[in-house]
C-alpha cells in the first residue's frame, strides 16, 4: 500500500486489514514527551504511521525504503 493510501475505516485504519502488517508500535504518550523504537528491518518498503483517530488522514505518516 502506497504511503498515505491505507484505506480508512472512519477516522483510522484497522490494523488487521489485508495488506497491513504491524511490525511494532509505541503506545500513546503525553504531549511533549519523546519515545524511541529501534528495529532491525529486512530490505523493503515500509511506512511509519500514526493510527490515532484522524492522525493518519491529517498526514502523520511517511514511507521509507530499507536497502
Amino acid at each position: 500500500i502506497a504511503p498515505g493510501e491505507i484505506p480508512l475505516d472512519g477516522d483510522h485504519f484497522p490494523e488487521d486489514a489485508e495488506g497491513i502488517t504491524v511490525i511494532d508500535e509505541i503506545g500513546e504518550f503525553p504531549v511533549g514527551e519523546t519515545q524511541t523504537l529501534s528495529l532491525t528491518l529486512e530490505p523493503g518498503a515500509y511506512q511509519l504511521v500514526c493510527n490515532l483517530p484522524a492522525h493518519y488522514a491529517a498526514g502523520m505518516h511517511t514511507g521509507f525504503i530499507v536497502e
